[in-house]
Order: C-alpha cells, then sequence, then structure tokens
C-alpha cells in the first residue's frame, strides 16, 4: 500500500484551522477507515454537518470508534488534541476507559445515549480533574440497522456544576449556621407575619416544637398583646429595623404554665425581595434574662462595695479583666486632686512619677498576662503636686470557671516605711564604712607598736634608741586610746549621758590650747595659720575640756583637707548675747549634699586611697552634739569642691551659774606616801604583766595573779594594801572579789580598785557601789601613778 496520503475531498469536509492541519497530517491510505474519497456519503455527510456546528461535536466511526471533531472538542480535548485525532476513543480518554466500555457497548448494539451533567475524572493538561459533560450518542445504522458509529454534540458543563455545588454547598452551610446560632432566629413573611423558617433555639424561646407556617399571633399571642404586633406591621411597611435592648417580654412557654417575665435584645430586620419589596422580617436575638437580674443584682453589690469603699481610708480600684480601670474609691480623687473619672481607664497614669511609669507598666501587663498578684512600690503625685511612695497592690477576681473576670487593688502609702528602710539602709552603709575605717585605724598604730616591741628586744644597752622607741609606742597608744576615747564620747553623747564641768573660761585661751592640740597635724602638713581674736576676753560658762574638744576637732578638720600649705583661718568676736567662732580654710571645699549631712555620724568628706586624712567619721558629729549641750549651735558652709569650707560656731554669753557640786570622776581614800603592796588580779597576762614591771618600777611591791582564786590565796600572805582588780575575770566578777578581799584578816581596809574596758557611767556606778575606785583600760601611767601617791599608806 502506497504511504502517500490521500486527497481528502471538499477540503476536509469544511474543517478549519488545526483542524485542517489535522486532516492534513494523517496517512488515510493507511488509516483503518481507508481514504476519504472511499468513505460512505452518510459519514461525509455527518462530518460536514459536525464542522458546521457551533458546539463541541465529534463523530466516532468503525468497530474501534475512531474519533473525528470538530474545532470546538478540541478545546474540550486540551492537550490531547491533535494527537487524539482519527484515534480510537477508548485510547483517547483511557482514564474514564470503564465508563466509556458500558456507554460504547450500548450505542453499538443501537441504543441511543442521553447524559446530562455527566461526572467524568479526566486526565488534561498534565493533571486529573473532575469534569462534567451534557451529551447525546446518536447511534448511526446502515440499510441492515448495523451500528457503523454514532454522532454525539458534547457540552462540557463542569464550570455551571461546580458552581451549583457550590451554591448548595454554601446554601447547606448556611442554615447549618442558621440552626446552630447561638441566638434564636426566625424568618416571617407577608402581612400576616407567617412563620417561614425557626432554629432550635427560637423553638426553645417561645416553648413550641411547631410553628412554621403559622402566623406570630398563633403561636405568641401574649406578645401580640404587648405591643409587638403593631412594632412587626411597622417595620413591613416603613422598612426601619426595631432594635430592643433588655425589652420585657411576657411569654406562656408552657401551655399549662403561668406567663413568664423575660428580657430579651433583639432585632426585626425587613427582607427585601428581589424587586425590592419588603415581604418578610427577620428576627435575631438572645433571651437576656439571667443575665438582666444579674446585673441587677450585680448593681446593687457594686452600690454597697463602693459604700464600704469610700467608707475606709486606702485608696480602692477596681479594673476590668484586660486591666482598664473602671473605679477609684473618693480617697484617690481626695488623695490626687484629679476630677471624678479623670483617672479611669489609663487615666491613672497621669500621677505616676515619670521614673517609676515604665516598670510599674511592666509589673501591671506581667499581672495581667500571667494572673498572679500584683504588687510594686511607686510614687504617686497628690494635690499638693508633692510625690509621695505608695504601696500598689491588686489580686485577680476568678468566675466559677477559673477565668479572671476583674482586678481589686488597693494604694497604701508608705512615704514613711520608705524614708525609715532609706535612712536603716544608709545607716547600714556608713555602720559599715565605720566598721572598715575603724579597723583601718586601729590597725595603723599596731603596726609601729608591734615593730618597736620587736627592736626594743634588740635594743639592750642603747638607750637613745630605747627612749625613741618608746616615745613612739607611746605616741601610738595615745592615738588609740584618742580613738576609743572619741568612741565613748559618742556613745554618751547618743545615750544622753554626758555631763558637763562648766566652769568660767576664756574662749581665746580654749582656741589657743584647741590650737596647740592640732599644732602637730597643722605643722605636719606645712598650713599657715591666721587667728582673729579681739582684745578682749571672750568669756563663756562651759565645760573647757569640751570646748577644746570641739574646736581642735575644727582645726584638725581643716588641716586635714586642706592641700599641704594651704591656709587655715581662726576668728572670735563677741556679739550681744552671744560669741561667734569661725574656722575656715581654703581646702578642698564640699558639695551641697555633704554640707547637708556633714554634722552626721560617720559622714566623711571624699578621702585619698591612701587614707592619710585618716578619722572615723564622729568628730563633727560629736562636735555639734558638744556646742548644742552648751546651748551654741554649730554651721557648715562652701562655695563647692576646691572653694574651701567654713565652720561657724555660736555659743551663749556669759551667764553667772549656780554653785556647782563636785562630781569627781573617782573617789580613793585619804592620800599617802608611796611605796605600797600592791596586788594586781587579771586574766590578760601580758597586760598584768606589765603593769606589775611598770608599778615595780615606780617603787611599789607587786604580786600579780591571773585568777580570782589565786588571787584570794596571795592576799592571805602578801597582805597588799592596794588591789588592782579586773572585772571580767574568768572565775569571778571583779567585784565581788574585792568584797572577798576585804573580810579577809588585817584587810578591811584595803583600797581597791576596778580595772576595766568598760567605762559608761553604768559600770562606773557599780564599782562606786562596791567601794571601789573604777579605772578605765587602757591605763595613763602617769595618772596611776599619782593616784597611788595619794593613796599609798606609809610603808
Amino acid at each position: 500500500m502506497s504511504s502517500m496520503k490521500s486527497p481528502v475531498p471538499s477540503r476536509f469536509f469544511g474543517a478549519r484551522g488545526s483542524l485542517a492541519a489535522a486532516w492534513e497530517a494523517q496517512c488515510w491510505s493507511e488509516h483503518p477507515l481507508g481514504p476519504p474519497a472511499q468513505w460512505p456519503p452518510i459519514l461525509t455527510s455527518l462530518l460536514r454537518s459536525m464542522n458546521r456546528s457551533r458546539g463541541p461535536m465529534f463523530v466516532c466511526w468503525g468497530e474501534q470508534a475512531h474519533l473525528l471533531y470538530n474545532e470546538h472538542y478540541a478545546t474540550v480535548l486540551a492537550d490531547k488534541h491533535p494527537a487524539a485525532f482519527g484515534r480510537p476513543l477508548r485510547e483517547v480518554w483511557s482514564e474514564i476507559g470503564t465508563q466509556l466500555d458500558a456507554m460504547l457497548a450500548r450505542v453499538f448494539a443501537g441504543e441511543g445515549l442521553y447524559g446530562e451533567n455527566v461526572p467524568f475524572r479526566l486526565h488534561r493538561d498534565g493533571r486529573d480533574e473532575p469534569a462534567y459533560f451534557t451529551f447525546t450518542w446518536n447511534p448511526v445504522l446502515d440499510e441492515d440497522d448495523q451500528v457503523l458509529g454514532f454522532s454525539c454534540p458534547s457540552f462540557e458543563t463542569t464550570s455551571a456544576v461546580q458552581a451549583e455545588q457550590a451554591r448548595a454547598a454554601e446554601a447547606n452551610r448556611l442554615m447549618l449556621l442558621f440552626q446552630q446560632a447561638p441566638g434564636f432566629v426566625a424568618v416571617l413573611e407577608g402581612p400576616e407575619h407567617v412563620f417561614r423558617h425557626a432554629n432550635q433555639a427560637y423553638l426553645d424561646f417561645v416553648g413550641r416544637s411547631h410553628i412554621v407556617g403559622k402566623p406570630v399571633r398563633e403561636v405568641a399571642p401574649e406578645a401580640i398583646a404587648q405591643g409587638y404586633g403593631q412594632v412587626l406591621d411597622d417595620v413591613l411597611r416603613t422598612g426601619v429595623p426595631f432594635v430592643g435592648h433588655s425589652a420585657p417580654v411576657r411569654l406562656r412557654r408552657d401551655e399549662h404554665g403561668e406567663t413568664e417575665e423575660l428580657s430579651v435584645n433583639f432585632i426585626f430586620q425587613p427582607i427585601r425581595g428581589d424587586d425590592g419589596r419588603i415581604d418578610g422580617i427577620l428576627i435575631q436575638g438572645y433571651d437576656v434574662t439571667a443575665e438582666v437580674h444579674g446585673q441587677s443584682a450585680l448593681r446593687e453589690s457594686e452600690a454597697k462595695f463602693r459604700a464600704i469603699a469610700d467608707a475606709i481610708p486606702q485608696m480602692v480600684w477596681t479594673t476590668r479583666s484586660d486591666g482598664w480601670v473602671e473605679y477609684f474609691n473618693r480617697q484617690w480623687y481626695a488623695f490626687t486632686g484629679a476630677c471624678e473619672g479623670d483617672s479611669e481607664g489609663h487615666g491613672w497614669q497621669q500621677v505616676l512619677h515619670s521614673q517609676d511609669l515604665a516598670r510599674t507598666i511592666d509589673a501591671w501587663r506581667h499581672s495581667l498576662a500571667t494572673g498572679t498578684p500584683y504588687e510594686i512600690e511607686y510614687r504617686l503625685r497628690n494635690r499638693h503636686g508633692e510625690y509621695r511612695w505608695m504601696l500598689g497592690r491588686a489580686l485577680p477576681v476568678r468566675d466559677d470557671a477559673g477565668a479572671i473576670v476583674r482586678w481589686m487593688g488597693t494604694c497604701t502609702e508608705i512615704e514613711d516605711q520608705v524614708r525609715s528602710r532609706e535612712s536603716l539602709r544608709e545607716d547600714d552603709r556608713r555602720k559599715d564604712e565605720f566598721l572598715a575605717m575603724l579597723a583601718h585605724e586601729l590597725r595603723n598604730p599596731l603596726a609601729p607598736i608591734t615593730s618597736a616591741v620587736a627592736m626594743l628586744r634588740r635594743a639592750a644597752g642603747d638607750a637613745q634608741r630605747v627612749r625613741s622607741l618608746t616615745d613612739i609606742v607611746e605616741r601610738q597608744a595615745s592615738h588609740m586610746r584618742g580613738l576609743v576615747d572619741d568612741l565613748l564620747d559618742v556613745s554618751r553623747v547618743t545615750r544622753g549621758v554626758v555631763t558637763l564641768r562648766q566652769e568660767e573660761v576664756d574662749l581665746r585661751e580654749v582656741l589657743a590650747e584647741a590650737l596647740e592640740q592640732a599644732r602637730p597635724l597643722v605643722d605636719g602638713r606645712g598650713h599657715t595659720v591666721a587667728k582673729a581674736f579681739e582684745a578682749d576676753p571672750l568669756p563663756a560658762f562651759a565645760d573647757r575640756k569640751r570646748l577644746v574638744q570641739v574646736f581642735a576637732n575644727l582645726i584638725n578638720n581643716a588641716a586635714r583637707y586642706t592641700p599641704a600649705g594651704g591656709r587655715i583661718r581662726i576668728a572670735a568676736k563677741a556679739r550681744p548675747g552671744d560669741t561667734v567662732i569661725v574656722v575656715e580654710d581654703n581646702g578642698q571645699g564640699m558639695r551641697p549634699e555633704l554640707i547637708e549631712r556633714v554634722f552626721e555620724l560617720f559622714v566623711q568628706g571624699e578621702r585619698r586611697a591612701d587614707r592619710r586624712e585618716g578619722g572615723l567619721g564622729i568628730g563633727l558629729a560629736l562636735v555639734r552634739s558638744m556646742v548644742e549641750l552648751h546651748g551654741g549651735r554649730v554651721a557648715a558652709d562652701s562655695a563647692g569642691p576646691g572653694q574651701g569650707s567654713r565652720f561657724e560656731v555660736v555659743l551663749p554669753a556669759l551667764v553667772s551659774p549656780a554653785p556647782l557640786a563636785d562630781t569627781p570622776e573617782t573617789a580613793g581614800p585619804a592620800a599617802s606616801p608611796a611605796g605600797a603592796r600592791v596586788l594586781i588580779v587579771d586574766d590578760n597576762e601580758d597586760a598584768a604583766t606589765v603593769l606589775g614591771l611598770l608599778l615595780e618600777d615606780l617603787g611599789h611591791e607587786v604580786m600579780v595573779e591571773h585568777t580570782a582564786g589565786r588571787g584570794l590565796a596571795t592576799a592571805r600572805t602578801f597582805l597588799p594594801q592596794v588591789c588592782l582588780l579586773d572585772i571580767g575575770l574568768p572565775d569571778a566578777d571583779g567585784r565581788e572579789l574585792g568584797a572577798r578581799l576585804r573580810g579577809l584578816p588585817g584587810m578591811e581596809r584595803v583600797i581597791l580598785a576596778a580595772v576595766s574596758g568598760y567605762g559608761q557611767p553604768k559600770d562606773v556606778a557599780a564599782t562606786a557601789a562596791a567601794g571601789m575606785v573604777h579605772f578605765v583600760k587602757p591605763l595613763d601611767p602617769e595618772v596611776l601613778a599619782r593616784w597611788l601617791d595619794e593613796v599609798a599608806p606609809a610603808s
């Protein structure tokens, strides 16, 4: 058979475009249908009609149902065209082979087929997709009623079917929503307001099961009697919706029950038809009877709460669950001066200190997010513009399910507590600084003392070296004694037990003595001192020792905080009724915040790293206390850092005092010549030994013991004339030991002295009550020597 293409009559039976090319591309001489010129007239007639058709159409011919189609059906084939042209229908649509087999069997049996929106699962353009077709398969018969093939107008209805499916699904969804709506919903039609739809919630609300098709007057006659029928008529007539809020309605929901008083939120919404006319009404609403009753009870409860909240002294507030403030009691507005209502919402933030705002809001948000109790301290501005510290607290209020429904909080003023707490913190800080300084100041003299003692051991025979080292020890011991005396003075002042020994003094002499005491530090730093005293005496009635202490402190302070080579000026001037003494320098000066606190205990100016300026920060506190005890006052001033400092003391003018009683610190027996037998009892072996050696050097006969028992035993044979007893012995109190010593034969008139590290007035009083003299450690050797010279009996 020739492979040459056979000519197609009448130019492809009217085929155009890509179909004409498909016809021309076929090798019809080898095709099962044969050359088109040999095709029967009925087939060629069908093909001409097909190509003239304005809709998709195909013809299947022969036992294999070879597919011939027009250009409109080529669109249906999509990417199967043009390869599908002339192939068996079963091969072209192999993915629906099972469906096609049944249809082909029927049509080749001579049965015509009609299908409307028949579903198929086709593979086109590289993907499987659902498709729907409406078609007619018309069998073509020969003279013997044998089926030669069939023609098929075929219209794809996929878009229309899917649109209808979507519409039906949406309608079903809407009906489901209608039925499941949380509120009641119903649809009325016509002037009689006949029910066409009603969800289950509406049926439950009216207490009826079958209302569709019935008018409102039959379903709920009670509502009609209350005027709701007229409302429905007005909505249908005017097209204006009607809204009810907590509207009362009476319904008999049980035909055998009583009429119920209900409250509802609802809307009557007009429904317009396609022609724009109102032909129905949508009813939608909620039964809010429980809420209305609850709100009524809540209003009553809130009224009681507000009455209570306004009666308590604290500021009280409440918020919604989201933190929006709904209420402040009267105390809030009385404190802040805000207009009532201005602080609600977030308005309360306007009276919060700007430095506290961010952290307060953060803490509040954290509590809102976590449900944890809220507690914070912040500052609020009061009606006078002053900020006061507050303690803010709030707790969540939860419903039965545990959900937070609101917060209740209070604001409590804690200004005094905060100030006290800050003062305690400052005191604690200053205490720590003081202890550190005290340790430093006490260690400083210990180092040269320790070194001097070690050198003394090696300095035997070198009298000059011994004197030099003993001078060092004496100076450092004196310095340590001064530190301890200052501490004791502070203790006495703070407890109010300082007794002044006042006499008439000339303040010029007091200032001269104070300057002499401060000379070592003044000269050591190369300062010059200018004095401006009046020529006439400056009389005052004062404790000379205490005033010398006051002014020596001020001069030492000036020397300490003035760079080397500085100037110090001391001036004194009488005024009517008082005397003014000024100590000023050109030293480092003071910051304003230091000036305000310079007379407080343990407060100091800036110190160098080597702490060469020394001191414990108690000198100026003692100055103020001593001056005030004299009825005077003291003030500090400075132009700032580097501008020097000025201290001014004002003392009252001399007023003749009443005669003072003699109040000596110690009292002992009558004086006797030196050279006594002395018993020392002290558990500090080194201190007792050194004291014994000192007294022996002074010409006394000395015995040393370290316990009360040993002291009694020695006294029986030694018969001391003077006993120096430590108070804190390990086996007895020193005063108790003194009483037992006086009970020994021949020692009834022994002179007893207590030697103690405690020097408070109560300690001295307890010792005096025991008939003993009181000495405070460390003992001044010269004082002890003079006392022994006065009290020792003749040897």
